[in-house]
């Protein structure tokens, strides 16, 4: 690479949480079957946005099962979908993100079909109206969310709501998946593939096909691995409780176990099940507190030792498992039927109502449901809060190591989150107070959680700027550090670099860095990139919230001549 003078900077990649670069990083997604420009009319189109993968590792099986039922189909990123050219028949496979926003692979998909709606209402308006924009486009909406969450399944909602008013035929209505997805993915796909002619019998087959052969991948969420903690530091100095600042960095040895269980695996080596890249998320599945659990019995009154009616296991034991800290649109619904004098309804969607997502947001933040039942004492028995509760959630955090330092072993590093809520009962995040009582030599249940939009570019010359929120511990950025812990991985293997550290503090928005400052510094335009993951307890700042907050932590990793280094041309 040539050499470049004091106060210039050769072309580089820009990344951080919903970042921009000045040259895109390769997509390790599948191509979109079929090729560009106007969709074939005789194929479904399975037009698919994913933020954590759930639904990227879904539609795969969805096309199969339509094309094994003679319905033909291709599956395209709607990143990659011109609204203008859709025709024919589309399945749109959504998920959602924050309080039922589109996922980052949707958002161009959405603004384009915010604008045509604003041009039909403009037409309207002016009495010129004419045919609707995506009038003969026949489709359905799959969602797939979480419950626990005030607008579930909101994006998936809002596209189905859209399209309809453009103009589009809805085959049959929208399925709204939990994460436990595959009885209403299932249900779904059989009703979509009548409404498109394929025979019962064949969809039958398929139906029971799809659910013999697809079951749980070892090492996914549904079915996570068992890791060992190898070792549990604390970052931060001081009192937590003075600082407001307690940062742990977690070690975990992973088990070396095939993928596939008839496969074998070198004893020595990181198992497929577990293998992980720079800038991918490891999953952690949390287990409640026992003083977390003992509250939730005094507030309900359950009996501990009482057997779960399916599982058989003891209360005590299944409550580790489930969210009892939540306050969800569930429980407020079966507080407000015991209170309804409480003033509660509208949190609650009661009555036919539409539940007051902001509303609802705004009572829940830093409250326990426990802090409700203070307020509110209800008395259900066991069946009743069963209905309720849903399992607690997997937790996603940024993965702060590289497997070119030892591919058996993953760490994580984690901002503690405690808080008081409104009743002044000292608070911990579910998650990352698991986290923090962990020893070394404890087991966690784990899994690996691709990040599919990061990566260092294709070219191993290519300089980079990183920046991502800090943790406030040494680890800095997570997916940073675990680029520089490995001299930056490239396709063709590790690129070695010089590398300057800068911290920089941003007094604004980092979303106001996306355009004209980087745009400014590389004098190229720029590209989107989403980086980190982050967890999601509550109480917890996350995405672009971190950001607004934080120190951002800026890491110069770049191929630079020999001689002095100078931070110029950042200047």
């Amino acid at each position: 690479m040539a050499a470049h003078g004091r106060g210039e900077l050769h072309p580089v990649l820009f990344v951080h949480l919903r970042g921009w670069c000045a040259e895109p990083c390769p997509d390790p997604r599948p191509p979109d079957d079929g090729a560009d420009g106007a969709d074939d009319a005789d194929t479904v189109s399975v037009v698919w946005a994913s933020q954590t993968g759930t639904v990227e590792e879904y539609v795969p099986g969805l096309v199969s099962s339509l094309t094994a039922v003679g319905v033909p189909a291709r599956a395209r990123c709607a990143d990659s979908v011109d609204v203008g050219k859709l025709q024919g028949t589309v399945l749109f496979v959504v998920s959602s993100t924050g309080d039922g926003d589109a996922p980052d692979m949707a958002a161009s998909l959405w603004e384009e079909l915010e604008a045509l709606q604003n041009k039909q209402d403009k037409q309207d308006a002016s009495g010129a109206a004419g045919a609707p924009a995506l009038a003969g486009l026949r489709c359905a909406v799959l969602g797939f969310g979480d419950s626990s969450y005030a607008d579930f399944c909101g994006f998936a909602r809002k596209l189905e709501d859209r399209v309809s008013a453009l103009g589009a035929e809805l085959l049959l209505p929208r399925a709204s998946c939990e994460p436990d997805f595959a009885g209403t993915a299932a249900s779904w796909f059989a009703a979509a593939a009548e409404a498109l002619g394929a025979d019962p019998d064949d969809i039958a087959r398929a139906t029971s096909s799809s659910a013999a052969s697809q079951g749980p991948a070892r090492g996914s969420r549904a079915n996570p691995v068992t890791a060992t903690v190898a070792a549990a530091s604390r970052l931060t100095g001081g009192d937590p409780g003075a600082t407001g600042r307690e940062v742990r960095r977690y070690t975990f040895t992973l088990p070396c176990l095939p993928a596939d269980a008839d496969s074998t695996t070198d004893a020595d080596s990181a198992s497929d099940a577990t293998a992980y890249s720079t800038g991918d998320a490891l999953g952690v599945l949390p287990r409640n507190r026992a003083t977390t659990v003992d509250e939730f019995l005094h507030f309900t009154g359950l009996d501990p030792a009482v057997p779960h009616p399916e599982t058989g296991q003891p209360l005590r034991e299944t409550l580790t498992r489930l969210d009892i800290t939540s306050v969800t649109p569930a429980l407020l619904e079966l507080v407000h039927r015991q209170h309804p004098d409480a003033g509660i309804d509208e949190l609650t969607g009661s009555a036919g109502n539409t539940a007051d997502t902001t509303a609802l947001r705004t009572f829940a933040y830093g409250r326990h449901l426990c802090d409700v039942l203070a307020s509110y004492p209800v008395t259900a028995d066991l069946t009743e809060w069963l209905e309720v509760l849903t399992e607690l959630r997997p937790r996603l955090y940024s993965i702060s190591s590289s497997p070119l330092a030892d591919p058996n072993q993953v760490e994580i590093t984690v901002s503690t989150v405690a808080f008081t809520s409104p009743r002044g009962a000292s608070r911990r995040g579910v998650s990352s107070g698991f986290l923090a009582e962990l020893a070394p030599g404890d087991e966690v249940e784990v899994f690996i959680k691709p990040n599919r939009s990061f990566g260092p570019p294709e070219r191993p010359d290519a300089p980079m700027i990183m920046i991502g929120p800090g943790t406030g511990g040494d680890g800095g950025s997570d997916p940073v550090a675990g680029l520089r812990q490995g001299g930056v991985v490239h396709p063709g293997g590790p690129e070695q670099r010089q590398t300057v550290d800068l911290q920089a503090v941003v007094p604004h928005r980092v979303g106001g860095l996306h355009h004209q400052p980087l745009r400014q510094l590389t004098g190229r335009p720029a590209h989107p990139v989403v980086t980190g993951q982050v967890g999601d307890d509550q109480g917890e700042v996350a995405g672009e919230n971190a950001l607004e907050q934080a120190t951002v932590a800026t890491t110069v990793a770049a191929a630079t001549p020999a001689g002095p280094q100078s931070d110029d041309a950042l200047r």
